[in-house]
């Protein structure tokens, strides 16, 4: 007792900042829960959700005029149905009639049907068909049958999905058919042009409610809290910054693994596919059907399940599964889509853990859910030795960084931003480390082959990051030995990196720099050539974009916008990182790296270039031609080399009397719980 109030006494300040911290917490989660989460629990659960949001792919309408009959099979994906919902595009004319829904049986058989009023039909949105619970067969093949009993003057839309463009999910799709028109007269071309595949309706199948989000908001709740436990303990006990920092990443990671439902990372499913091959192969499985397709077996089977845009449907699923009662969507192998590249060691956590889960025999989400949970571990090493080694200047900025809204959203993915974060964070601070460590006095074979192994991790997966490898400059000659040996061993340096670009990217380089991409729904790209031949365009461009889009980019580098830009955190929460972010600059005289005129250029020199050939890249690869502003060019693509830009910004002029490593570390752990909680209101009502 008297060791609990000697520690009251000695941190009675902190104790009360963090008791106030979790009062609001508490105060926020209940407000929540009754405005939000009662009414999310009760809404129907979406087994299988056919709708695309790709804006660059056009859909189809089907019209319902009086007469016309429209049937569409279905697949069951789960062992119970409660329901169906039908995506309706618009009505035109006077809205008045009906449609007779009925849904059938594999033999047949009328299960239940439905009448229709049109002007109960919102536009734009699905209508819900609920049913009492009906017992079913994971695989069996129902059919929904529409009947349009219309004025003449009413006209009622259909949304109709490409199955051409549909990728990863035809195998429980089916051509819809139609009776009074030619589907190739509602849809402008021949369907046997198509790729004989036709086209299917766009639909939603219930099976239940969503109850197992209570589960996910007491989850994150309880997260938070321990977050808040933990970072407290931590400062408390006078932990070393790197330990505090992994314990606090750890903890922020797992909330992460629950609030960032599996595909809402932008094309993670694609990545998600690739490590799977790669988890194929090393269990000695055939990987790629021979079209050089990914084959997923029945512990993938979720992902042909998904969204683009994940909802609450999503997560419930998700909570499901991690208590193992999720259905078999497939006993078979299923073919998805083509891989993306796979000659790089992006994807290593990933893979390793969704061969564990594999070997493991656990269900498809456990599976995904190793996965991300072995890139966050992984992450949390790296960044280990990487906030030990980074010099006592630059260990705040990597520390709020590294736990940026968007660095956490990237690391719990199946992006290799994963890795390449860490690796790019590593690389920094052990160049820094090498630079400015007085204890470290000569360089020898094992730094040279720890900067090979980083600088192979991270060319392969983005070379635009290879400008940080100058940060060998810095490195005192007296450290190599005398100048010819830093000559010779930065030249080698550099020669890994030609290497490594030839043997991963030299192609995919010059296709893009000589020829113009065929972006989709877009017309041609920029090349090399129409820079050379058009510079001042060329700047002009590069000016508008940097002009247009600073704010921008600064602020989605720190994350106000999480998934495909559809959940947004307040801006108080981003102003408040940047604010951690400017204060760790600060430091104790005693602490302070004097830096040399052209060490403080040269940094800004080495981000400058880094910024420079992203956009270039972009510009390239993503900018039609005729465009007065670079296409595609997001704020994350900079997080890997902000701290260099931000210790460039370091001076001895303002100095701290005591440090204020405690406000930081709290500061960034508030910000991120407040962060968190603003996603969870957004995904649980959505």
């Amino acid at each position: 007792m008297d060791r609990i109030k000697e520690h009251i006494k000695n941190n009675k300040w902190l104790l009360l900042s963090y008791l106030f911290v979790g009062c609001i917490v508490g105060i926020t989660a209940f407000l929540m829960y009754r405005s939000d989460v009662r009414t999310a629990i009760n809404e129907p659960r979406s087994v299988m959700t056919v709708k695309r949001e790709e804006w660059y792919i056009p859909d189809q309408s089907i019209p319902l005029t009086d007469g016309i009959r429209v049937e569409q099979d279905i697949t069951m994906v789960s062992s119970k149905l409660t329901g169906i919902s039908l995506w309706f595009d618009e009505i035109r004319g006077a809205g008045m009639g009906t449609l007779l829904v009925e849904f059938q049986d594999s033999f047949g058989q009328l299960v239940y049907s439905w009448e229709i009023n049109c002007n109960e039909i919102a536009g734009n949105s699905f209508y819900r068909l609920m049913l009492p619970q009906t017992i079913v067969q994971v695989g069996d093949v129902y059919s929904i049958i529409i009947e349009a009993h219309l004025d003449v003057d009413t006209v009622v839309y259909l949304k109709a999905l490409d199955l051409a463009n549909i990728r990863g999910t035809n195998e429980f799709l089916h051509k819809l058919s139609t009776e009074g028109v030619s589907l190739e007269e509602v849809v402008g071309e021949d369907i046997e042009n198509n790729n004989g595949k036709g086209y299917t309706l766009s639909y939603e199948i219930f099976d239940g409610g969503c109850d197992s989000l209570l589960y996910f908001y007491v989850a994150v709740v309880l997260g938070v809290y321990l977050c808040l436990l933990v970072t407290y303990i931590m400062i408390v006990t006078h932990r070393k910054k790197e330990w505090t920092f992994v314990a606090v990443t750890f903890v922020v990671g797992c909330i992460y693994l629950f609030v960032i439902s599996p595909y809402m990372v932008p094309d993670e499913s694609s990545h998600f596919v690739t490590a799977y091959a790669q988890s194929s192969m090393l269990m000695g499985q055939t990987a790629l059907d021979e079209n050089g397709y990914v084959l997923l077996q029945q512990d993938a089977a979720d992902y042909l399940t998904r969204v683009d845009k994940p909802v609450k449907s999503c997560y419930a699923n998700y909570i499901r599964g991690l208590f193992g009662k999720n259905d078999s969507v497939s006993t078979d192998v299923v073919t998805s889509r083509k891989p993306l590249t796979m000659y790089h060691l992006g994807y290593v956590p990933q893979v390793l853990g969704l061969t564990l889960g594999r070997i493991l025999s656990l269900n498809s989400t456990w599976v995904f859910a190793l996965g991300r949970l072995f890139a966050l571990l992984l992450y949390c090493f790296v960044m280990f030795w990487a906030v030990r080694l980074m010099p006592e200047f630059g260990k705040n900025v990597l520390f709020i960084v590294g736990l940026f809204p968007m660095t956490m959203q990237l690391v719990v993915s199946y992006s290799y931003d994963s890795i390449m974060l860490g690796a790019a964070f590593f690389l920094t601070a052990y160049m820094l480390y090498l630079a400015y460590n007085e204890q470290k006095e000569k360089m020898n074979w094992k730094d040279y082959l720890l900067l090979i192994l980083v600088i192979a991790i991270i060319v392969p997966i983005k070379l635009v990051y290879i400008p940080l490898v100058g940060l060998g400059i810095l490195i005192p000659k007296e450290k190599f030995g005398n100048m010819k040996k830093k000559v010779a061993a930065g030249s080698g340096l550099l020669i890994w990196c030609v290497t490594s670009v030839m043997m991963t990217r030299m192609g995919q380089i010059v296709k893009t720099a000589m020829t113009s991409s065929a972006t989709p729904g877009a017309s041609q790209t920029y090349t090399i050539m129409d820079c050379i031949q058009n510079p001042l365009h060329t700047l002009v461009v590069f000016y508008n974009t940097i002009e247009q889009n600073l704010s921008t980019w600064f602020e989605t580098m720190i994350g106000n916008r999480f998934g495909y830009w559809d959940i947004v955190i307040p801006n108080i929460i981003i102003y408040g990182f940047a604010l951690l972010l400017l204060l760790s600059l600060l430091q104790l005289q005693s602490e302070q790296c004097v830096w040399k005129g052209w060490n403080r250029v040269w940094f800004v020199l080495l981000f400058g270039v880094a910024a420079g050939i992203v956009c270039l890249t972009m510009y390239m690869d993503w900018t039609p031609k005729g465009a007065e502003v670079i296409a595609g060019v997001q704020g994350k693509y900079f997080i890997p080399v902000l701290p260099i830009a931000m210790l460039a910004l370091q001076n001895n002029r303002i100095v701290l009397k005591k440090k204020i490593d405690t406000f930081l570390i709290s500061g960034t752990c508030v910000l991120q719980i407040a962060a968190l909680m603003s996603i969870m209101s957004v995904i649980i009502t959505r």
